[in-house]
């Protein structure tokens, strides 16, 4: 069970309406790059706080990315996994030194400039690293997405990941910090970058994310959440290296676009991740309530909720009415036909149950084998008979396609249970009723409809 609970973001193919997402979104990027780089390069409000706000929110957005990656690579083993993992997990961490040094932060102290270089290299680090964590593992392995470390290593290597990654953190942001004023002057006062950041800093960092791209989008025919998403980060980190290549001054339009353009890579991934696991959770739902083969309601639905509905319909001073019925001779069926055709008749009587009932409170569902249950809330023992005999009549009418293009037909028998309001009941009450009446129907010769009136008080079936 534990593997179904989580996405499974390796080996299936992600679906055409997200890939069209990721295509629009893609083209949306870009025009709003191109945009910004033309026009945006006038000031704009200068809002000390939008850094820490935004640098906050896109290190959380990739420390939850890369401890929802770590967990898919707990449970699957596999190896691009954990390469994605780390690259997430380490762009988070390099985000806090970054803000440390951001000027204006954590002090209220005049701007430095050598603080500032702190952070601008810091920044340049991790959007090349990124992507040559991601872009190097493919490249080296093509079949990393199909590869897995052995289960019991699994354990053994996510302390080391974790660890390798919080290490080259601090030291990348230590020997950053120690050689700030011996580094490459990447920006200059006013927040405008440099002409030597523009010539050499910013061609790498857009390269390197392009090629990571282009490496992981060349398995894109087919893609995986993972590729698609991790592919879109890339681009969109492409296209923030290269609005910053234009020397947008700080607090500029271009500049905000290009923080947000930031925030935009970090969360693609987390996005498609929570989407996936809402997904999942809703087929580990429908698994656990509903059948299969027919779709409705499974018996362990049914046995948790008809206590409910008992006592709701006595409180409110209502009837219930419980229809079992059963196909006749389905074994027979089975053996004449093949198994295939037989579960073809179980889909064709779960289709034909809801159209004999007109209220969306009525409960219908496949009790086991070819035995169905109707609870009928808020009726008559006369309206509940009345359903039962079009249930009968419209089972009786099918007629069931055979391998060889003849059809068949299928009859069933119906016993119908009753419980006014006034009689408490319990649901093992009224199934008995209900089951015992049907089998009554059997016997009396199929293909017919059987009430127990007076099933709650258990009286010999022969009097009904």
């Amino acid at each position: 069970m534990a593997t179904t609970a989580l996405p499974q973001l390796v080996g299936s193919e992600s679906k055409p309406v997200f890939r069209r997402i990721a295509a629009f979104a893609s083209v949306g990027f870009v025009i709003v790059t191109v945009a910004a780089a033309i026009y945006g390069r006038g000031p704009g409000p200068t809002i000390v706080a939008f850094i820490p706000i935004c640098a906050t929110l896109w290190a959380a957005a990739e420390a939850l990315t890369a401890f929802f990656l770590f967990a898919q690579f707990h449970v699957a083993g596999k190896l691009s996994l954990a390469f994605v993992a780390t690259a997430y997990l380490l762009t988070a961490l390099l985000t806090m030194p970054y803000l440390y040094a951001f000027p204006g932060v954590f002090s209220n102290a005049d701007p430095t400039l050598g603080d500032l270089q702190t952070s601008v290299w810091i920044w340049a680090v991790w959007h090349c690293t990124f992507p040559l964590i991601i872009g190097i593992a493919h490249l080296v392995d093509p079949t990393l997405d199909r590869r897995a470390v052995p289960r019991d290593s699994i354990g053994a290597i996510l302390p080391l990941v974790v660890a390798g990654a919080t290490a080259f953190a601090v030291l990348v942001s230590f020997a950053i910090w120690v050689s700030r004023d011996r580094l490459m002057v990447l920006v200059i006062p006013g927040g405008h970058v440099t002409h030597d950041y523009t010539t050499y800093v910013a061609p790498v960092i857009v390269a390197c994310n392009i090629a990571a791209c282009a490496i992981v989008s060349a398995r894109l025919r087919k893609p995986t959440p993972l590729q698609m998403w991790v592919a879109f980060a890339l681009l969109v980190s492409a296209l923030d290296g290269l609005l910053d290549a234009t020397g947008p001054a700080g607090y500029s339009i271009a500049w905000y676009v290009a923080k947000l353009l930031s925030l935009s890579a970090a969360s693609a991934v987390l996005a498609m991740l929570l989407v996936e696991i809402s997904t999942s959770y809703r087929r580990l739902s429908d698994v656990a309530t509903i059948d299969p083969l027919t779709g409705l309601q499974n018996r362990r639905t049914l046995d948790a909720d008809i206590d409910s509905i008992i006592v709701r319909e006595r409180r409110e001073h209502h009837g219930l009415g419980m229809l079992v019925l059963d196909l006749d001779k389905f074994k027979h069926f089975n053996d004449s036909y093949g198994h295939a055709v037989g579960d073809d008749v179980l889909r064709i009587v779960a289709a034909v149950l809801p159209c004999c009932v007109y209220r969306a409170n009525d409960v219908i569902a496949r009790y086991g084998g070819e035995k169905f249950v109707m609870v009928l809330p808020n009726t008559s023992l006369p309206g509940a008979r009345i359903v039962a005999e079009r249930v009968r009549s419209a089972i009786a009418a099918c007629q069931i396609p055979l391998p060889d293009g003849s059809t068949a037909s299928i009859t069933t028998s119906i016993g119908v249970a009753y419980a006014p309001h006034t009689v408490d009941a319990s649901t093992n009450d009224l199934f008995a009723s209900a089951d015992r009446a049907l089998y009554l129907a059997k016997a009396r010769g199929r293909n017919r409809v059987v009430v127990a009136e007076e099933a709650l008080a258990f009286p010999e079936l022969s009097s009904v």
